[in-house]
């Protein structure tokens, strides 16, 4: 087998089979066993990544420098074989390794199944690539992708803003004596509100105001009738369906009188209370990780050997990788000893009722309020940063990066006896950090409602909040109740609704310490055991 010296390490580099194997997870309450987001979603692997690394057998650290290879797979280059009762291993047929090699961090990302399937982020997910240079440990990132990154106001956007500043705008509105029209434009213009002259950009929201404000208005006088024509003049946003169409949960549509027109609104300010657009993600994907010391064999293991093999794993290195715990001069085949796992964490919810009689922030009972009326489409999801080579949050928690996935994918199959559910993959968060879930509502009861920030027309969306805190739940030896999500773990949680008054259509800074106000945890946290969370 050839042997290739390395100028600028003084170090020969060897041409050597791999093995990798993906665990089971199944002695912890992991992920496993299923190697899916949703399944049919995902098999399996198409993509892997092996950085080898000299640490003498440690763990790898930030500080510890790549050997100059990199193996960089697709699924051409691998063999897979598969059995549920024993493991997944890939099989690399010859790559190189530099002698000294006894450790390899190993990144692996997951495919579609079907090979007809279009690749959807919304549905599949999407971080960021594998690292396909050598590159410095602690430059090794992973992070979610915008659904919408850029704070740029959408063309969309600003047309719904210019269609409300052209009704703002009618001609002897603002100055109007009549009281009830004066009433009116205070009104719509948001002054006095809580919101502070700040609503709902969201087009069903936009049309729903304007709508309800038309039937108010059943005068004709010419004012009256001024106001009615501009409401009509509306076929520049007739087929505006943003933020959805770009993806975007309607709550992150903001607009904002400011005197003389509407201005669309996308980042937090002081005066702005939003969670700025560019925050909202897809969801992670699937992705393996290893950091693991190697194991190695002084004989060829060829492709046969480890096809036919019915030894478990253990078993299986003990009978052939028996060599060196590094690669020497005479190492023909490598396997890295630690199974992969998910570097990912997995956020299981369940929305299981409503209280029977649910009220509005006026104390009002909101008619037909219940869990088929009341639909959940979605949920959004914080607690995510950029991650690190270990693919966990690095450094000091800083909300600088912090970002909120956006998950649509709501399974009401058996809605009358299991409620609501969804399932997400997730980045881990940091120790001790309290996590925002946000439930996305739409009202179908046919009846308008108040919220905690304006009124919540039929036909539109709205959002109750729940605040996770690990500092409330944490078990003694158990690592992974230390924060609300652990990769390769599963985080389940389970919520129900008993009021309306905080219902927000247009999403608050979600960074902002005062959402913790209105939830309450009422069981003891265990990432494999359901945590209650009531949002009223």
């Amino acid at each position: 087998m050839p042997e290739q010296f390395n100028e600028t390490t003084s170090s020969v580099s060897k041409q050597v089979d791999l093995l990798v194997s993906i665990g089971s997870g199944a002695l912890k309450p992991s992920l496993a066993p299923a190697l899916t987001h949703r399944a049919p979603t995902f098999s399996a692997m198409d993509q892997l990544v092996a950085i080898p690394f000299h640490t003498n057998g440690a763990k790898v650290t930030a500080n510890d420098e790549p050997l100059i290879d990199l193996v960089g797979l697709d699924e051409d280059d691998m063999t897979k074989e598969y059995d549920a009762e024993k493991y997944n291993t890939y099989y690399v047929d010859r790559c190189n390794l530099m002698t000294g090699t006894d450790r390899m961090l190993v990144y692996g990302k997951a495919k579609p199944a079907h090979s007809d399937l279009s690749y959807d982020p919304k549905v599949h997910g999407q971080l960021s690539a594998l690292p396909t240079i050598r590159k410095k440990t602690a430059d090794i990132q992973f992070s979610l992708t915008s659904i919408r990154n850029t704070s740029e106001a959408h063309p969309d956007a600003q047309a719904l803003a210019t269609y409300m500043t052209n009704i703002a705008n009618t001609n002897g509105w603002s100055t109007t004596d009549d009281p009830t029209l004066k009433s009116y434009y205070l009104d719509f213009i948001r002054i006095g509100s809580e919101g502070a002259g700040l609503m709902s950009g969201a087009a069903a929201n936009i049309k729903a105001f304007v709508a309800a404000l038309r039937a108010l208005l059943t005068g004709s006088d010419a004012l009256s009738t001024a106001i009615k024509k501009n409401i009509d003049a509306n076929s520049s946003i007739a087929s505006n369906t943003y933020p959805q169409s770009l993806g975007l949960p309607d709550g992150a549509a903001a607009i904002r009188w400011t005197g003389s027109q509407f201005e669309v609104k996308t980042t937090t300010t002081q005066l702005d209370n939003i969670n700025g657009i560019n925050r909202y993600t897809y969801p992670a994907e699937l992705m393996f990780f290893a950091d693991s010391p190697i194991r190695t064999s002084a004989e060829e293991v060829t492709k046969t050997v480890y096809q036919e093999n019915t030894e478990t794993w253990d078993a299986f290195l003990d009978t052939y990788y028996n060599g060196s715990t590094a690669v020497n001069t005479n190492t023909k085949a490598v396997a890295v000893e630690n199974p992969i796992q998910y570097g990912v964490a997995k956020l299981n919810l369940t929305l299981t009722g409503m209280s029977p009689t649910l009220s509005d922030a006026k104390n009002e009972v909101v008619l037909d309020a219940d869990m088929a009326h009341l639909p959940l489409t979605g949920v959004i999801i914080g607690g995510q940063h950029t991650v690190g080579f270990n693919m966990k949050p690095q450094g000091a928690q800083t909300d600088v990066d912090g970002r909120f996935i956006y998950e649509t994918t709501v399974d009401a199959t058996n809605l009358a006896t299991e409620g609501y559910k969804t399932s997400t993959l997730v980045l881990q968060s940091y120790d001790n950090e309290k996590v925002p879930v946000i439930l996305e509502f739409k009202n179908n009861t046919g009846h308008a409602f108040t919220g905690k920030d304006g009124t919540v027309y039929p036909e539109t969306r709205f959002y109750l909040i729940g605040m996770i805190d690990p500092a409330d739940k944490k078990e003694e030896g158990k690592d992974y109740t230390n924060r609300v999500f652990t990769q390769d773990y599963t985080t389940t949680m389970s919520m129900s609704v008993t009021s309306l008054a905080k219902a927000y259509t247009c999403m608050p800074d979600l960074l902002a310490p005062r959402l913790e106000v209105g939830v309450q945890v009422v069981t003891k946290w265990i990432q494999a055991t359901t945590t209650n969370v009531e949002l009223r």
